[in-house]
């Protein structure tokens, strides 16, 4: 019988496997939130900011998934679904 792979594993795998993709995510956020303290006391300039990363999240994750082989409509709507949700939030928050 097949041991079942614990989702642990799997997301180490997963990260180990993508790593460089991952990190660079990971460096674009960092850079996001950088830009963000940076227009502190500027929502516009803070809400475009944040527009832009969505897109590049959205973006990011069409690559990634394309890269992978596991590209589906089902995934590219939910990682739109995500950015729409995080933009209305900051948009909520800002103004």
């Amino acid at each position: 019988m097949m041991k079942k792979r614990t989702l642990t594993h799997r997301v180490k795998e997963d990260i180990s496997h993508h790593l460089f993709e991952y990190l660079l995510l990971l460096t674009s956020a960092a850079l996001y939130l950088t830009f963000l303290a940076i227009f502190r006391a500027q929502p516009i300039k803070q809400f475009t900011v944040t527009g832009l990363f969505v897109l590049y999240y959205v973006l990011w994750g069409i690559i990634h998934h394309t890269r992978d082989q596991t590209l589906h409509l089902k995934i590219v709507l939910e990682y739109i679904a995500i950015g729409a949700v995080a933009l209305i939030l900051l948009r909520t928050l800002l103004f």
